[in-house]
């Protein structure tokens, strides 16, 4: 049970904390971004392949780039709002679910980190409390381990979060 607790806390931090911090309540996901008219993931051809797949298979339109000038969020509301129907189509697809899986490890690994983090901080005061020279050493390697994710979360949780938005529309050009 207490695993299972730890395991809902790790995915709530990384998911509430830092996911929303990075990417504004999916606003400024990936899978948002590639889709405007000034992101330079993917050439303009294949940005009007998925635009064109988009409006034939969900009979729904993206912005125009006219649109997401004059509002660049209702723009991105909008294409948040037809990611899932792509998500949807791409079900049991296992290219795509080997890269929302590794997203995912790597998110809430760094909500554990911070959870380890804590751990690893108490067990350095107990050791030194103690006097207990070989335990401070490694309560301090292991924070410094449990830190580095930290530090490098927005790099790691971006790249990540990158892969798999284009493989979702890489994909879902292949459908």
């Amino acid at each position: 049970a207490l695993m299972f607790l730890l395991v809902h806390v790790n995915r709530f931090i990384s998911k509430e904390l830092f996911q929303k911090l990075y990417f504004k309540d999916e606003l400024y996901m990936p899978t948002t971004d590639i889709l405007l008219y000034k992101d330079v993931t993917f050439s303009r051809n294949i940005k009007s392949s998925i635009r064109r797949k988009i409006k034939n298979r969900f009979e729904v339109s993206l912005p125009s780039e006219k649109d997401e000038i004059d509002s660049e969020e209702e723009a991105r509301k909008r294409i948040i709002d037809i990611v899932p129907l792509i998500r949807n189509s791409l079900r049991g697809n296992k290219l795509l679910l080997q890269h929302l899986t590794e997203y995912n490890f790597m998110r809430n690994l760094i909500g554990a980190s911070v959870v380890a983090v804590l751990f690893a901080i108490i067990a350095l005061i107990i050791s030194l409390c103690y006097g207990a020279k070989g335990y401070t050493y490694m309560s301090v390697f292991f924070l410094f381990c449990y830190l580095l994710p930290l530090v490098l979360s927005k790099i790691i949780i971006k790249r990540h979060g990158k892969y798999y938005a284009k493989t979702l529309y890489q994909q879902f050009l292949t459908l």
